[in-house]
Formats: structure tokens, sequence, C-alpha cells
């Protein structure tokens, strides 16, 4: 049996989904390479801590509170928020997915 049939039978046995589980490998690849490809889905980085590099290369690291979606915000495009650790007293960095230059998962 292999990983993925492995996921199926825990997936169906239990009721959970462990789609998560399985996508952290991507999940380590750079934003930049899927912003190639077209469009970043942020939410799928929600409650995850994050290493974000953005256009001026300024480096934030924090876990990922909230996001909204391209059809929720007023300017078609998907934002984060992250509580951030490595800035002390900075508080919630909220970023767009234009400003993003990568984005990786710790």
């Amino acid at each position: 049996m292999n990983i993925t049939d492995k996921l199926k039978q825990c997936m169906e046995e239990n009721d959970i989904d462990l789609y998560g589980i399985a996508d952290v490998e991507l999940m380590k690849d750079t934003y930049s390479s899927y912003k190639e490809g077209g469009e970043m889905r942020l939410d799928q980085y929600f409650g995850k801590k994050l290493e974000i590099t953005d256009i001026d290369d300024i480096l934030w690291i924090g876990k990922a509170v909230s996001y909204e979606s391209p059809e929720d915000s007023e300017d078609g495009h998907w934002w984060i928020d992250i509580i951030v650790e490595n800035k002390k007293d900075f508080g919630e960095l909220t970023i767009s997915e234009e400003e993003i230059k990568s984005i990786n998962v710790r």
C-alpha cells in the first residue's frame, strides 16, 4: 500500500482530513514558483508558521492568523495576516499576494 492509499484509508476510517499532511512537502516550495504558474491560494497557509520575504527583501516570520480571498477583498487579491515574531513589538502584518516575493512554511 502506497502513502496515498494509506492516507485515504485513514481518512475514511477516522473521518478526518489529512490532505494538509500530504501537502507538507509541496508547501515547502516558495511562492515565487507558484506565482509563475498563476494564482496563489494564501488560504493554504492559515494556521501555519511562515517565513515571508516581501518585495523589498524584508523577512517576516510568524504564524498566519487570517486571510482574505480575492472574492472577499476590495481589490480582488489574496491577503494574509501573520503575527510577527522576528520584529520586536511589530504585532500583526497584513500583506497581499502582490507584495510577497517568497513564502515558506517553517
